[in-house]
């Protein structure tokens, strides 16, 4: 849930307060952007948050985190984009008692002091659903100036929609990233997780490194995705706004710095299919998708159902 005034005090200003509430997770952020900084076209903003996780079920742990940024935003050209941040954060790991030694090992406090970068590429005819187009993304960062967690991540995102007739849509798109400790080893949660809506046939983090001991998912410090995908009508009214697919998705998880005995992991791809459902809501695409795990290990843990609001983009 979310409250928005795009043009606050009639200066064009963008002010945004977003809510997500689950059993399992609760987060609250606060945005503001000014997209004339200093009277040029530059997007400048602040960000605010605090979040709750509970992932028991995935890893025996929960997650308190409270943070601040500010970035800077300008266009390189009518198609790129790239934007610059900073973050200071806090997070505090609580490892319950039965929790994998990997874990417990993390209990507590961490300060990550992070500086981003953001290089895009969009020439897509729809910011949500579209149907034509291609979109790129890398995404980099460097954390350790200041705080006590030092790392380089890098992420890319690419994806391309073809009209194949009319309202029928094939999407292809990849995604791949990686993150590398300079100091100290990665922490759990700057680790990269895939499951669930991130990989739709799996549970939330269904794959990766996982104690064999406990069963705790560790995640993964690389990992790669790619997905193809056919949309198209249910036959139904257009103001209905529902429209059916059929979908593809092979990628993996894998490595973790403490990669000794008691750790199940695996660079083999997985491969899932299936199909679902999207209905274009008046506050963006709401997707139902039933998946079905063809390649696995027998570490996995899988999930025929997931539900996503908003773009897997």
């Amino acid at each position: 849930m979310s409250i928005r005034e795009r043009n606050l005090l009639g200066r064009g200003q963008d002010l945004l307060l977003s809510f997500a509430l689950s059993f399992d997770d609760q987060q609250i952020d606060l945005s503001f952007t000014e997209p004339y900084f200093l009277n040029r076209p530059l997007a400048a903003g602040i960000d605010l948050f605090a979040a709750e996780q509970d992932n028991d079920d995935e890893s025996n742990f929960s997650q308190e985190s409270i943070g601040a940024g500010v970035r800077l935003g300008y266009s390189l050209s009518r198609n790129w984009r790239q934007t610059w941040g900073y973050q200071l954060r806090q997070d505090d790991i609580q490892a319950d008692a039965n929790a994998s030694r990997f874990i417990r090992a993390q209990d507590g406090l961490s300060v990550t002091s992070r500086v981003s970068h953001r290089l895009s590429y969009d020439v897509t005819n729809n910011r949500f659903q579209p149907s034509e187009g291609i979109r790129l993304t890398m995404d980099n960062a460097i954390a350790g100036l200041g705080g006590d967690v030092s790392y380089l991540s890098t992420e890319v995102k690419a994806a391309t929609y073809y009209p194949v007739m009319e309202d029928v849509i094939l999407e292809v798109s990849g995604k791949a990233g990686g993150i590398f400790g300079l100091d100290d080893d990665v922490r759990l949660n700057d680790r990269f997780f895939l499951g669930g809506t991130s990989f739709r046939g799996f549970a939330p983090s269904g794959i990766g490194a996982r104690d064999a001991a406990t069963g705790d998912a560790l995640g993964g410090n690389y990992f790669y995705l790619g997905t193809t995908e056919l949309t198209f009508p249910l036959g139904l009214p257009e103001e209905v706004g529902l429209a059916g697919r059929l979908f593809a998705e092979g990628g993996a998880l894998f490595d973790v710095d403490d990669n000794g005995a008691g750790i199940q992991d695996s660079k083999s791809p997985r491969l899932t299919v299936g199909a679902g459902v999207t209905w274009a809501s008046p506050f963006g695409p709401l997707r139902i998708d039933f998946g079905y795990a063809v390649i696995e290990e027998d570490f996995d843990e899988t999930e025929i159902i997931s539900f996503t609001f908003g773009t897997r983009f």
